[in-house]
């Protein structure tokens, strides 16, 4: 909801601004000189588009002319009419916004697809390499007289260990990495990162299953 007393800055913005809700900013518009003061009303969130957002009545309260360029109706029209450069139907904007997501779910898909078979060969060759450099230590626990069992409960439990100190720290991490770059996408553009319960338990279950 738009606020009547003031204006709506994007998240993106404020974050690279430092200015939070009811803060006072000042502006003007491109190819206008005329400086203005408002009080930051509501900050929202926007991924592709950064700036402000108000109310054409309270941008002409502050002296300035609006001058819409676009019109959202439900009414049938069309480009016959003087002044009307395009007509966008809600059908058309629906259906290229569907393909814009299908493409992008395919490259995430891609995406998800190779990122779980490197894990798959990163652990499996840490699993190998690890039980290379403790062969000799496994022959000897073996003369000893050390059970099978009981060696592959040690090297799970070896496993488990290790796999669990890389998932907690990989958390973190990960967060850190995947901010680093959303935040170099440009000012113009916010990504937003979201760790859900769902997620981590799903990938907790592929690491712990393919560290088995």
């Amino acid at each position: 909801e738009i606020p009547d007393d003031g204006v709506s800055i994007s998240m993106k913005m404020a974050d690279n601004l430092g200015v939070e809700k009811g803060d006072t900013i000042k502006w003007h518009i491109v190819g206008n000189d005329k400086w203005v003061s408002t009080k930051v009303s509501s900050i929202h969130a926007d991924p592709i588009s950064q700036g402000l957002i108000m109310t054409p009545d309270y941008f002409e309260d502050l002296g300035l002319n609006y001058t819409p360029t676009s019109i959202v109706t439900s009414q049938n029209v069309t480009s016959d009419y003087n002044g009307i450069k395009a007509v966008n139907t809600l059908d058309t904007a629906v259906s290229n916004w569907n393909e814009i997501s299908e493409s992008m779910l395919s490259m995430v898909s891609i995406l998800i697809f190779f990122a779980a078979l490197l894990a798959v060969i990163v652990l499996y060759n840490l699993g190998l390499l690890s039980f290379t450099e403790i062969e000799r230590e496994i022959a000897t626990l073996k003369v000893i007289g050390f059970e099978t069992n009981n060696l592959r409960k040690l090297l799970l439990t070896q496993n488990l260990w290790f796999t669990s100190m890389g998932f907690v720290l990989g958390i973190p991490f990960g967060y850190l990495l995947m901010k680093s770059m959303t935040d170099s996408a440009g000012p113009s553009f916010q990504f937003p990162i979201t760790l859900s319960p769902g997620n981590l338990m799903l990938s907790f279950i592929i690491t712990f299953s393919l560290s088995i």
